[in-house]
């Protein structure tokens, strides 16, 4: 074609249709997802790491207990926060003497006195409650005794050597005196600028074999198991008495009342006991001892008292019988047999036996034999 041609009359536009352009997609805005969370209030701790306070410890190596809504004190307990390095056997011409020397662990450490309060003070159970003020009150006295001794206070350094020799040897005596007499526990309480803690524990041979070991037994659950329990049970009232004679520094001797408790023996038994506690001070030059002594003065007399022969209540057993014959007669009238054995209506027939004491059994067999 030639070229004026082409321009004269140029090709006709070609359009391209509609249906043939490409489809742009509009991007539709996405819906953000939620984020799937768990649903919870709170994450508990792992088992190993919860902290369920039921023991408490204080200055003076001060361990209580937390039983029926109260504290008591309680010597297997301490395991948690002491050990015993020796133990000595000694021999005095009437009595022997076990000496427990304890010292503190370094791999397990009481929490602050203020959270172990706070716990108290926060507790529903007024008789907590009250504990956490007496024991508020106990640490702050401490505090103020190491902060005296810090500062470089005597308390008895106005005493002369002689007169605190004597006191010594006054409590020595005293202490002495109880040992010799009766079952005994001494619980050594050091009072120094430094430090203020448990020195030892001493037990004579009668307490011992109160509790049902002998001194060889008695070591080897030491060092094998920690200490036993070794004071009678429900000490709440001793408790409360310890606490305020460790406030009362340097103080007169204080005796407690006679108390009747269970003592924990070795088998898992617990016989009634009459014990008083001492509370003895010695006085020094840089400080004081305290001497805290568990008496055993005897059995409680109401554990052998004879039971009353009548233990059945009459009327209940006169209804149970009768309950048994109309039973027995039901079964006659429509099974054709009765019941083998019958409960109540044989409890008569029973053969009751009776303790003979020995001054009993003496006299039958005296008079038998002059028979």
């Amino acid at each position: 074609m030639e070229r004026s041609k082409r321009e004269s009359k140029p090709p006709e536009q070609y359009i391209i249709p509609a249906i043939c352009y490409p489809r742009i997609r509009k991007k539709k805005h996405q819906k953000k997802r939620a984020i799937i969370q768990a649903q919870y209030q709170s994450i508990p701790f792992p088992l190993k790491f919860v902290y369920t306070q039921k023991v408490f410890a204080f200055y003076a190596d001060l361990v209580l207990t937390e039983a029926h809504g109260s504290l008591i004190a309680e010597t297997s307990a301490m395991n948690k926060f002491v050990y015993y390095p020796e133990i000595l056997v000694k021999n005095d011409k009437e009595y022997k003497v076990v000496s427990v020397d304890i010292q503190k662990r370094g791999d397990c450490i009481a929490p602050p006195w203020q959270y172990q309060v706070e716990k108290l003070l926060e507790s529903d159970h007024p008789e907590l409650k009250s504990w956490g003020h007496r024991l508020t009150n106990y640490c702050l006295k401490h505090e103020d005794l190491l902060r005296s001794f810090a500062d470089g206070n005597k308390f008895f350094g106005s005493l002369k050597a002689e007169e605190l020799t004597q006191l010594a040897q006054a409590v020595e005596f005293r202490v002495h005196k109880l040992f010799s007499k009766y079952p005994c526990v001494e619980f050594t309480t050091t009072f120094r600028p430094a430090y203020c803690k448990i020195e030892r524990m001493t037990f004579n041979e009668k307490y011992i074999n109160e509790i049902g070991y002998s001194i060889d037994s008695f070591i080897t659950a030491i060092l094998q198991e920690g200490m036993p329990r070794v004071l009678p049970i429900n000490t709440t009232c001793s408790a409360k008495m310890l606490v305020e004679s460790f406030s009362n520094f340097g103080g007169n001797v204080t005796e407690t009342p006679e108390i009747i408790s269970d003592l924990p023996l070795k088998k898992g038994f617990n016989k009634k006991i009459r014990y008083k506690i001492c509370h003895i001070p010695e006085l020094r030059e840089d400080g004081y001892d305290l001497h805290g002594v568990v008496v055993i003065l005897g059995k409680d007399d109401e554990v052998h008292k004879e039971v009353s022969g009548q233990v059945v209540n009459k009327r209940f057993l006169k209804k149970m019988i009768q309950k048994e014959k109309e039973g027995n007669t039901f079964l006659q009238k429509y099974y054709g047999g009765k019941e083998e054995s019958s409960t109540y209506s044989t409890i008569n027939k029973v053969c009751q036996i009776k303790e003979i004491s020995d001054s009993d059994y003496s006299f039958n067999h005296n008079t038998r034999s002059l028979m």
